[in-house]
């Protein structure tokens, strides 16, 4: 609603990443779902759903559904998963393929009242378990046209929107990109701020020294910093050529391959640290606290499809 500028929203995730994976994980899903609809959908919908304030939207946005053309809008069946905050939400998003004989295939995105799908559970999981991301069923559920958005008109990178600035020129993609790498970078700093915290007192089995005496353990330490800051400061910097190109119009499909190359190589790279913290730390890691949160959060992170290797092998084409 503020239209911050993308690094000061890199820097509000990863601050709530950092006290908790699971909080700022419903954040970035259901802020973005938010926006999302609120920035590409129609007049009409907008004054409505909006006019109580920002509404709770979540959903997968996936094309997980088939819609059916009528009058006015669609009809959509579909299962879905991963609907990270639905159980609080009061819209539930969803993503559909309208196929008409007449037309090709058109992938849209649309959302509906929550009360107007059926939640089927389904989340008993290793981390980010507090994010209840139900699974949940659309039964022929009428999506108006005011309420959906196609994902992108042809040649373009994202849906011409209807209010907001330029940065949502730069599509679905790269915007929910956003999110997932803050995150990644949040948990990560807080797994290696336990580390720190501990290693002034921790003693591990059979060693005579304490961490923070260890010089194996202060050159471990010492590279997963430089790791992760490096990994931080490359995010960063793609979201700032990626809020530049927005602003000057050049957008393309090279800078959405090099945003989702950037983001799983974030991830990826916190996973490894995250490990290594978990490792490092002996049996403290092993119990539960914020350490062994992170450890289970990151790793569930890594499940996302902004984390998929194809993103690596489609930044590596547009490079060679």
């Amino acid at each position: 609603g503020l239209e911050l500028s993308i690094e000061e929203n890199l820097d509000i995730i990863e601050e709530i990443a950092y006290a908790d994976g699971s909080t700022a994980w419903t954040y970035l899903a259901c802020g973005t779902t938010s926006a999302f609809f609120g920035a590409w959908c129609a007049d009409g919908f907008v004054e409505s759903a909006f006019a109580g304030g920002i509404p709770l939207m979540a959903g997968q946005l996936a094309p997980n559904g088939q819609g059916t053309k009528v009058d006015g809008g669609y009809l959509v069946n579909g299962s879905f998963q991963f609907g990270s905050g639905i159980d609080h939400a009061t819209w539930a998003g969803m993503g559909f393929i309208v196929t008409d004989g007449d037309h090709p295939p058109e992938y849209r995105m649309g959302v509906v009242p929550k009360s107007d799908v059926r939640l089927t559970g389904n989340w008993d999981v290793m981390g980010l378990r507090a994010t209840a991301s139900y699974d949940y069923v659309a039964e022929a559920v009428f999506v108006p046209d005011a309420a959906s958005f196609a994902y992108a008109a042809p040649g373009s990178m994202a849906p011409l929107h209807r209010r907001g600035g330029p940065v949502y020129d730069l599509g679905v993609l790269i915007l929910t990109c956003v999110g997932h790498a803050a995150w990644a970078i949040g948990i990560t700093r807080r797994a290696l701020d336990e580390l720190r915290a501990l290693a002034p007192t921790k003693h591990r089995m059979g060693s005579a020294t304490k961490l923070v005496e260890s010089e194996r353990f202060l050159h471990d330490f010492a590279r997963l910093e430089q790791r992760a800051r490096a990994a931080a400061g490359r995010a960063h910097e793609v979201f700032r050529q990626a809020e530049e190109a927005a602003e000057l119009g050049t957008a393309d499909a090279a800078l959405s391959a090099e945003v989702r190359s950037t983001t799983a190589f974030v991830t990826e790279e916190g996973a490894e640290i995250v490990r290594a913290c978990y490792l490092m730390a002996g049996t403290t890691g092993l119990r539960s606290g914020p350490l062994e949160r992170a450890f289970r959060d990151i790793h569930a992170g890594t499940q996302h499809a902004m984390v998929n290797p194809q993103h690596h092998v489609e930044w590596a084409k547009t490079l060679v």
